[in-house]
């Protein structure tokens, strides 16, 4: 196991010394989307999340429906906020900040990471107004994302007789939250700086590749160059499905982001929480697809076979596994 990681450590410092060109430009480039996108967008969100979720001694009313169908133990809305509207992995560092500061058992914590870490409404509407024509699209695509993520949870197995921590979240200053919040980017900017040079290296590779599969590629790798290189997509439905498909997978620098922001909690379900996520947003993307683009002749003519695939599909993991579960027994489905 040790040889192996010294030559790929070898390996890899030799193709930078080779090819430092690629990778010089590579880390200029993911710099340059920290500092003109991640930060900007995710440094207010993660900020208001800390102390959000290190401040919040009560129930919010508004959410008690939402708390319950989602399977999040009464008077922790605030990480519902976080972690469908605060953006990739702002939704995470509030699980694990919740659970670190006793208002979630581990068990608890690592299941809400399957489903309370999503795309930011910033990102999805920044994004979406470049690549769709029509403004509705970006709020379609964020209404099923959510949609998706609740989904998500109500299909991911809970604890029976959970214990129900009562004691309020021990208050924290704006000064930690800072503190945190700059920890937390400094992560976030470290993987995507580094995936962005393994993606400049991959396009190398690629340069004759059609703009769907670098698009694919890069998406599969790192959320932010997958969407931005939608733009050279021609075909707008193209684009309407692997942007959905790239929100709700997350892609892998994501998946990193997460893993060093939760800690010691662990990563719990994330990956199943993501696949689970992927396979319902592809389906309601799917069904959706005649109506946003009725001109989608080639593809919109086994869009109806697909669904009714999928319905038989959740036919047949509701009669199995959800029918009798405890979960929804609780909720009163």
């Amino acid at each position: 196991e040790c040889v192996r990681k010294y030559i790929f450590a070898i390996l890899a410092m030799l193709i930078l010394i080779f090819y430092s060109k690629t990778a010089i430009a590579g880390g200029q480039e993911g710099i340059e989307i920290c500092l003109r996108t991640v930060i900007p967008s995710l440094f207010p969100f993660i900020l208001a999340a800390q102390y959000l979720c290190g401040n919040l001694s009560q129930s919010i009313k508004i959410l008690n429906p939402l708390e319950r169908l989602c399977g999040i133990p009464k008077g922790r809305g605030g990480l519902l906020i976080s972690g469908f509207l605060g953006g990739y992995p702002v939704g995470a560092s509030s699980v694990y900040s919740a659970w670190k500061s006793g208002q979630l058992t581990k068990s608890q914590g690592q299941r809400m990471l399957g489903f309370l870490n999503n795309a930011g409404p910033a990102f999805i509407f920044g994004m979406g107004a470049a690549l769709f024509a029509n403004p509705l699209i970006p709020w379609v695509v964020w209404a099923s994302h959510i949609i998706c993520a609740v989904f998500t949870a109500m299909l991911l197995p809970e604890e029976k007789d959970a214990p129900q921590i009562e004691t309020s979240p021990r208050a924290v200053t704006l000064v930690h939250c800072l503190k945190n919040t700059i920890q937390v980017l400094a992560q976030v900017c470290g993987w995507v700086i580094l995936f962005r040079m393994i993606l400049a290296f991959l396009f190398s590779i690629l340069s004759s590749a059609t703009p769907e599969i670098k698009a694919a590629v890069a998406g599969t790798l790192e959320l932010t160059n997958g969407c931005l290189l939608l733009q050279t997509i021609p075909q707008e439905w193209v684009r309407y499905l692997l942007f959905t498909l790239f929100l709700n997978m997350g892609g892998l620098c994501v998946a990193m982001q997460t893993i060093s922001v939760v800690g010691e909690l662990g990563i719990g379900m994330y990956w199943r929480g993501k696949v689970m996520q992927s396979l319902l947003g592809s389906l309601l993307c799917v069904l959706l697809l005649p109506l946003l683009f009725p001109n989608a002749q080639a593809f919109t003519h086994t869009t109806y076979m697909v669904v009714i695939a999928g319905f038989g599909l959740a036919g047949h993991l509701w009669k199995k596994y959800l029918k009798n579960s405890w979960h929804f027994a609780k909720i009163g489905v």
